[in-house]
């Protein structure tokens, strides 16, 4: 059992839950039915969840790029592919700092003093 083998299993155990998480957080039962789910409006979720769900969705993506990688092995493009991929995971963890301080913010601040901030 070589290092390669194991990096790879590894990354196959942590695709398999995000992938999970992915498939039932934008999915809703049928009533009635025990196994099907069906697609709901992705619009209507609140913004930081749109965050988790686009930050999921990043991690599936570098996760499926390193197995290719590590399985057909180099081609030419694929330090620009990998920078795009964690460019946008980078996009994505600032989104949610920023909607955490504009949501946070405000309420950390009329704790500290008792008064909202105007």
């Amino acid at each position: 059992m070589t290092i390669e083998f194991l990096t790879l299993a590894v990354l196959a155990c942590w695709l398999i839950p995000l992938t999970q998480f992915v498939f039932f957080f934008t999915t809703d039962p049928v009533p009635g039915t025990k196994h099907q789910r069906r697609v709901f409006d992705i619009r209507t979720l609140m913004p930081v969840s749109k965050i988790l769900l686009g930050q999921k969705i990043a991690l599936i993506a570098i996760i499926v790029f390193v197995i290719a990688t590590r399985l057909f092995g180099e081609f030419p493009g694929r330090e620009w592919i990998a920078l795009l991929l964690y460019g946008v995971l980078s996009y994505f963890a600032w989104a949610a700092f920023l909607d955490l301080r504009r949501d946070q913010g405000p309420r950390d601040a009329f704790m500290r003093d008792g008064k909202p901030r105007e």
